[in-house]
């Protein structure tokens, strides 16, 4: 992938004026003339009372505001203790041993608000904390680095060559008056995110207090070593990396465009408010970075692949994060959630670059600072909350992906399910976000069953009752299908397809996967299930549509899973005819969709390889010609396609063609009075809305099985003991995606994985 080549200045050498500089030595940008020197940590005490900058002139002995003013210039004695570290540094050119004193505050500096360059202003504002030097290398100066008396730094503007083309410089379109870098940003960033600094969240007082209770506030009154400011090292590190450039305008308008449309809906975490400039407020620098990196994902514009690759972004922001650049935590967990967008890794490979990695060290920091308790009530709760089921939808699908253990045990949280109250303010779209959370869990809870061996027959019903209730709740707008009514000309109660809606493709898609795991053969040697068919030819309906529109490229990486479990449920249909005639042509589709998201997702290349052996060796197979037929589809599972027309499922008319009541297409006549019954038992609370989305399984203990609820003589459906689960089920689970879901199908060792 070619990049626009673009000046870019020069990092840092060791000759005399740019050591000069680093060593807090004044250098001049031309001969005779500086820029005034900054008294940044010593203002005098008439500056310090009007709360204005304090200006020394080169060697002069008073500020320029009292000698303007006829003012008594005298220091200012600060009163916070000190202490002194002398550090030696080895002068590369002349051999000569330098000492620099740098002088730390004992306590945690207390940081102000943000201040950032204009990106498109020619006019970047003094920062103490941040500065540009002549050669564009963002130096360093601690805040508290300058005593009284002490000199600070006197810094050259930037030179013209850093600003010959926008986006190639540290914050573009810096002009040569400037004097500031990007400054460090304080723990307490009110532009966005919580009002507070961070607070660290402490558990151990419940198992360890005793009379005297534990004042665990007063355990934090120290200073943390991750509140200094950064080292002159660390800044040339994030310099070489690139970290603070930022595309042109236009690419960077149109990322964050991408973002806002295609990635905010799973995880509106992120508002554009936040990404733009304005009075009073610059943006995180780790939150963009992290916002381009998933933008460019998703994205095919030509523009944004001349100016950087998807992989230049992640370096950026995993540099940011891995510096401690950005200090408040709960923008730090925001751009670690985004950075699952990146994933250049399958399961089958050990990687630190992974959306499963990056999901462990948001958890473990979500875990640090209280994010899994109920916030209490302010402006910053709908946020948290948001965030952490973000991160808990995340790790649900992760888990089911890779057939690992979830990263969050929800027994462990008590934050509460998310409302439409918390989306008040907010551009996502509440609805779909909170209905996306709750099916992300059931599946979450299901494949979590199978890898501990623990889907018990009541767990069974309870992820049964929960999926149909699902259905049920959906808004309309979301739903795949729709009723006539008589008076618009077609026949009454016959389901037809809602116009197209991408989001809500994309979230049935999870549904009907778990339908196929939950619904799939207990055992090899078993009959086919007809629901885990049916499920599978939905999934292929939905992924045709993504083909025919050009979209397989918006959908995130999860979705090879889907793929892959849904191309193992439609091989069961080999050994029947007249069942893989269709099933062949939604094989085709899956593996033309696992081929488009292999283009961006390399976790799709296992699976297109083990698909690929599937169609190439399916032929080869023996067809017994006295095989029964698929295990038909009980009450309970009828429960679950109801509502749902054959539209997406090319299987559906030829497997559901000797029921005595077509469930598909619903024309039942006693379809009002189910619906109608089920409306009044969810009126008088017996199908009551979800207590949890983080344990589906616990919320619906107390609920009978569907079949009870909806038709008495349907009880017969979950007869019978509860099977156990065998170890050939869980077979190597851990060694890439779906090789838990692969192993225990019976290939007849006919087929080469």
């Amino acid at each position: 992938m070619s990049e626009v080549s673009v000046p870019q200045p020069a990092p840092p050498t060791t000759t005399a004026p740019a050591a000069a500089v680093h060593n807090n030595v004044p250098t001049t940008g031309k001969a005779g003339e500086s820029p005034p020197r900054l008294r940044a940590a010593s203002a005098c005490v008439a500056c310090n009372k009007k709360k204005i900058r304090c200006i020394y002139p080169e060697g002069g002995s008073q500020c320029l505001n009292c000698a303007r003013n006829h003012w008594t210039c005298s220091p200012r004695e600060r009163k916070r203790k000190r202490r002194k570290i002398a550090a030696e540094r080895e002068d590369a050119v002349s051999g000569s041993r330098a000492t620099t004193k740098v002088e730390v505050r004992q306590e945690t500096p207390s940081l102000g608000p943000l201040r950032r360059p204009n990106w498109d202003s020619g006019h970047l504002p003094w920062d103490q904390r941040r500065s540009v030097v002549a050669d564009g290398h963002p130096s360093h100066q601690s805040e508290s680095s300058a005593g009284a008396g002490a000199s600070a730094h006197n810094q050259t503007p930037p030179t013209s060559a850093a600003q010959e083309s926008e986006g190639s410089t540290l914050y573009p379109n810096a002009a040569s008056s400037g004097f500031a870098r990007p400054s460090q940003p304080a723990q307490d960033s009110r532009a966005y995110g919580p009002s507070t600094p961070n607070s660290t969240y402490l558990g151990r007082y419940e198992y360890i207090r005793g009379e005297v209770p534990v004042n665990e506030d007063r355990a934090k009154a120290y200073p943390a070593v991750a509140t200094e400011s950064l080292t002159e090292e660390d800044l040339r590190i994030l310099h070489l990396q690139h970290a603070f450039d930022l595309p042109p305008r236009a690419v960077r308008e149109g990322l964050i465009d991408t973002f806002m449309k295609r990635c905010s809906p799973w995880m509106p975490i992120v508002e554009r408010s936040w990404l733009t400039e304005r009075t009073g407020h610059q943006p995180s620098i780790l939150l963009l970075q992290a916002v381009f990196l998933a933008a460019s994902r998703v994205s095919s514009a030509p523009a944004v692949t001349a100016y950087a690759s998807s992989n230049e972004f992640y370096r950026r922001a995993r540099a940011l994060f891995w510096s401690g650049y950005e200090k408040n935590t709960i923008t730090v967990i925001t751009a670690v959630c985004i950075l699952h967008w990146y994933n250049p890794e399958g399961p089958e490979h050990v990687s630190i670059n992974t959306s499963g990695f990056w999901n462990r060290i948001g958890v473990g920091l979500a875990y640090q600072i209280g994010l899994h308790r109920e916030p209490p009530p302010g402006r910053d709760a709908p946020l948290r909350r948001r965030l952490w089921w973000t991160l808990y939808a995340r790790d649900c699908l992760i888990s089911a992906g890779h057939g690992r253990p979830r990263a969050i045990n929800p027994d462990d949280s008590e934050v509460k399910p998310l409302t439409p109250e918390d989306f008040y303010g907010c551009s996502s779209n509440g609805q779909l976000f909170i209905v996306y959370v709750e099916i992300s869990a059931l599946l979450g809870d299901l494949t979590q069953c199978y890898c501990r061996r623990s889907l018990s027959r009541q767990k069974r019903v309870n992820i049964e009752n929960a999926l149909y209730r699902w259905t049920r709740e959906l808004p309309e707008s979301l739903r795949l299908f729709r009723r006539y009514s008589p008076t618009e000309g077609a026949p009454a109660h016959r389901l037809v397809l809602m116009p197209y809606n991408f989001e809500a493709r994309q979230l049935h898609v999870p549904y009907f996967i778990t339908l196929a795991i939950l619904y799939r053969p207990i055992s090899p040697s078993n009959l086919p299930s007809a629901a885990a068919i049916l499920a599978s030819s939905f999934i292929a309906g939905i992924f045709e549509d993504f083909l025919a529109r050009d979209e397989i490229r918006f959908l995130g990486p999860i979705f090879t899973f889907y793929l892959l479990a849904a191309g193992v449920g439609l091989m069961s249909c080999f050994p029947y005819p007249h069942l893989w005639e269709r099933a062949e042509q939604d094989l085709r589709i899956i593996y033309n969709s696992q081929k488009e998201l292999a283009k961006r997702w390399p976790s799709a290349i296992g699976s297109l390889k083990a698909m690929q052996s599937i169609l190439d060796e399916a032929p080869k197979v023996a067809r017994p010609p006295d095989r029964p037929q698929p295990t038909p589809l009980t009450p309970d599972q009828q429960a679950c396609f109801s509502g749902f027309g054959t539209d997406l499922c090319r299987l559906g008319d030829v497997m559901l063609a000797n029921y005595p009541h077509e469930m598909v297409e619903s024309g039942r006549p006693e379809d009002d009075q189910y619906a109608r019954t089920v409306s009044d038992m969810m009126t008088a609370g017996i199908l009551a809305e979800l207590k949890t989305p983080m344990d589906a399984a616990a919320a619906l203990e107390e609920y009978l099985p569907l079949a009870t609820v909806i038709d008495h003589n349907t009880q017969v459906a979950m007869g019978g003991e509860a099977t156990e689960i065998t170890d050939e089920m869980l077979y190597n689970q851990y060694e890439g995606i779906g090789n838990w879901l692969l192993r225990d199908w019976d290939w007849n060792t006919d087929v080469a994985w």
